[in-house]
């Protein structure tokens, strides 16, 4: 696409422009957020169940505890759940590979 200088042939520069439209339109005027949406699109089914659950819980605590809550103590515990993952994710690579089991 760089080396050609053009988008013609990998994308079709109208379906483009209208995304980059509507996106921008329902940026600026509704609650949805492009990144959520383009996350949704990019990631793998299985990930949207955690991130509906998380969806939830963060709406439950924002009506309950309201929202300064998330930003004390919220995105912290969020940040702790996803470096474990990552962690965890890290350990289990590693112990595969020492073990021979991935090829």
């Amino acid at each position: 696409m760089f080396a050609e200088r053009t988008i013609a042939g990998i994308l079709d520069p109208a379906t483009l422009l209208i995304g980059g439209v509507l996106g921008a339109l329902l940026e600026a005027f509704t609650q949805a957020s492009m990144m959520g949406i383009g996350l949704g699109i990019l990631l793998p089914p299985f990930y949207g169940v955690p991130f509906g659950l998380g969806g939830i819980i963060r709406l439950y605590t924002d009506r309950k505890y309201g929202k300064e809550f998330f930003r004390e103590k919220g995105m912290l515990a969020a940040s702790g759940l996803i470096a474990g993952g990552i962690i965890t994710q890290v350990i289990m690579s590693m112990v595969l590979v020492i073990s021979g089991l991935s090829k």
